[in-house]
């Protein structure tokens, strides 16, 4: 059996089992990548049917798998780990903070994770960290901007903005957010002096 004959692992009992590093190597995945995998899926259910009283979540790579160039990487089996994870956080109200560190976070993702965190009206810091966001990303980014109106902190690093419409509506959402007060943009791309004009113009009332 070739990897791309390799049937996925059966998932009757629950609808987000673990799926082990063994198939992630079984399809081609490095071993490093592979264990990432599931340590973010072990991370991911941490989160599941809990009291609800954690003030920080966060989820990252782990450092000691994979190179600090690289990141995990998405899959569509893991949709349904995004998806009951957004359940978990859906209407909490003691999550002040949520990172979300050297994940990709692909629009399907974003899909989940952002209507949400709308919903969370204690979340004030928001940190986006090197997430493959592309110029999709940052749209969703902005839609979940334009209509959240607790966060007071977003920290964005190493998610290139390389498109100018992109960063207008970036700029123009940070402009008319109605709590924000602090914004860090680290390593995206910002040496573009048209694109750094716009998002500088959306940052009047803001500390950068």
């Amino acid at each position: 059996m070739t990897a791309d004959e390799v049937v996925p692992p059966r998932r009757s009992m629950r609808l987000a089992a673990i799926i082990p590093a063994s198939y992630w190597i079984s399809i081609g995945y490095s071993q490093a990548q592979a264990t990432a995998m599931e340590e973010l899926q072990n991370d991911i259910e941490n989160y599941y049917d809990v009291d609800g009283g954690e003030t920080d979540i966060k989820l990252q790579r782990p450092g000691s798998l994979i190179s600090i160039d690289e990141i995990i990487p998405h899959h569509e089996l893991l949709l349904p780990h995004w998806d009951k994870f957004a359940n978990e956080l859906r209407g909490r109200d003691s999550v002040s903070r949520l990172r979300l560190r050297g994940i990709s976070l692909p629009p399907p993702v974003l899909d989940i994770v952002f209507p949400a965190l709308q919903s969370m009206n204690s979340l004030i810091y928001l940190t986006l960290y090197r997430n493959d966001l592309g110029n999709e990303g940052y749209q969703r980014l902005v839609a979940f901007l334009e209509g959240n109106t607790t966060l007071q902190k977003l920290t964005i690093v190493q998610n290139v903005i390389d498109d100018l419409p992109v960063a207008s509506s970036l700029s123009n959402a940070l402009k008319n957010h109605a709590a924000l007060k602090n914004l860090v943009l680290s390593k995206c791309g910002l040496n573009n002096i048209p694109i750094l004009r716009e998002i500088l113009e959306g940052c009047g009332v803001l500390e950068i």
